[in-house]
């Protein structure tokens, strides 16, 4: 099947007590046993297992291909389940250019139980290879998809999750299901429109090189259109004039839009913008001229108009 028939049917279907079509929200914190102690519908307290993580998970799992899936309440919780599913004592080789929230976790809260880490540059395969130990437990790769659950036991991380409570509640789980049925059409108006707004950016005189692998430009191009459908609703561009250590002409375009929300996050309805810089703070690799964008569902045209206005004039 294809990927927008998946994303309607998996995890749903009809409530099997009333013949509802839309899912019902169960909120009950535990269940009731049989007559002879036992649980015939499979749950027993929602910390472990509920209806409605049970069809979220489902639905993931088909969309993605995986074998399993494991959902949390917070991607961070996942990354430390993984972690800690490690142990004790092993060895994790990291991207440098890792999430910011990967980094401390790495180096503050598990390498206080001697889970040691290295970060390389993942591009330098002999750097990569020079990494690894004998005590190397897992190599993290930061990817659109999730190839991590493919090299770590996904069992005892879902046993972590279960036992150390970071799920997602039930209306959690609810809402991220009625809103996987639209993704696939959602996420191609994230990317035409990213794709638009990439190009604009391109010719703009302010602006001294775009992060979009949808141009023709990106060196990551080929590999991306070998890969890729689309080319994603994420891209970062930096702003001419402003020299390392000062960001004073990227913060004021962050200060001047109108549309779009100076906000951390992605892949939401609504276009943010923000300086990365000044959010990951002291030691970053990001460049302080550099602006990330999450392209949301405005119309694109709005969303350039917009950064127009934004950026200087040169």
């Amino acid at each position: 099947m294809r990927i927008e028939t998946i994303a309607v049917h998996a995890g749903h279907g009809a409530d099997r007590a009333t013949g509802a079509v839309a899912p019902p929200l169960y909120l009950s914190t535990t269940f009731e046993r049989a007559e002879d102690g036992s649980f015939p519908h499979g749950y027993v307290y929602t910390r472990s297992e509920n209806p409605n993580r049970t069809a979220l998970e489902a639905c993931l799992q088909a969309l993605e291909g995986g074998a399993a899936a494991a959902v949390f309440s917070a991607g961070s919780a996942a990354t430390a389940s993984i972690f800690q599913a490690l142990g004790p004592g092993g060895h994790v080789i990291a991207p440098m250019d890792s999430y910011t929230g990967t980094k401390l976790l790495l180096r503050e809260l598990f390498a206080a139980w001697t889970l040691d880490s290295t970060f390389v540059d993942m591009t330098d395969l002999d750097a990569v290879r020079s990494a690894v130990r004998p005590t190397t437990r897992l190599i993290w790769a930061e990817t659109p998809s999730n190839p991590l659950l493919k090299i770590t036991d996904i069992a005892a991380v879902a046993e972590i999750a279960h036992r150390a409570g970071a799920v997602p509640s039930p209306f959690d789980c609810w809402l991220i299901l009625r809103g996987a049925s639209t993704l696939p059409w959602r996420m191609r108006a994230h990317c035409d429109n990213a794709q638009q707004i990439a190009e604009f950016l391109c010719q703009h005189p302010a602006v001294e090189v775009v992060h979009y692998p949808g141009l023709a430009s990106h060196p990551g191009h080929a590999l991306a259109a070998q890969q890729m459908s689309m080319f994603g609703g994420m891209l970062s561009f930096q702003v001419k004039g402003d020299v390392q250590g000062h960001s004073q002409t990227a913060m004021r375009v962050a200060a001047s839009v109108k549309l779009f929300t100076r906000a951390t996050s992605l892949g939401g309805v609504e276009s943010l913008i923000e300086h990365r810089a000044s959010i990951e703070g002291q030691g970053t690799l990001t460049p302080d001229n550099l602006l990330r964008v999450s392209v949301g569902l405005e119309h694109p045209a709005d969303l350039i108009d917009d950064l127009a206005q934004a950026l200087p004039t040169i």
